[in-house]
């Protein structure tokens, strides 16, 4: 098990060339990192390269606690991603952390 927090740190240190590039000057559309805050311990991670309604159900079926993807929803430029998510409540949020990794 690890928690959200530490599995959040771990892909930022892992994946540290986001820091380095400034990826908002070069692609502000280009989500990277937690858009979806979900539980805090996670015990089971499913994984997929685009972001999908039809990923998030198997993740939701399969009972995934995060889910990450390579691809994620090409959106505008925004911080609060979570906030809005948990707004509309999208079928995952209930279950899933939700994260982009490029």
């Amino acid at each position: 098990m690890i928690k959200l927090f530490a599995l959040e740190k771990f892909l930022d240190d892992y994946l540290y060339f986001d820091r380095k590039l400034d990826i908002a000057k070069i692609d502000p559309y280009m989500a990277n990192g937690l858009m979806v805050r979900g539980r805090e311990e996670i015990k089971k991670i499913g994984f997929g390269v685009s972001a999908s309604l039809d990923l998030f159900e198997k993740a939701k079926e399969t009972k995934c606690d995060a889910v990450i993807v390579h691809h994620a929803f090409n959106l505008p430029p925004y911080n609060r991603y979570d906030k809005i998510f948990q707004t509309f409540r999208l079928p995952f949020s209930s279950r899933c952390a939700s994260g982009s990794r490029e």
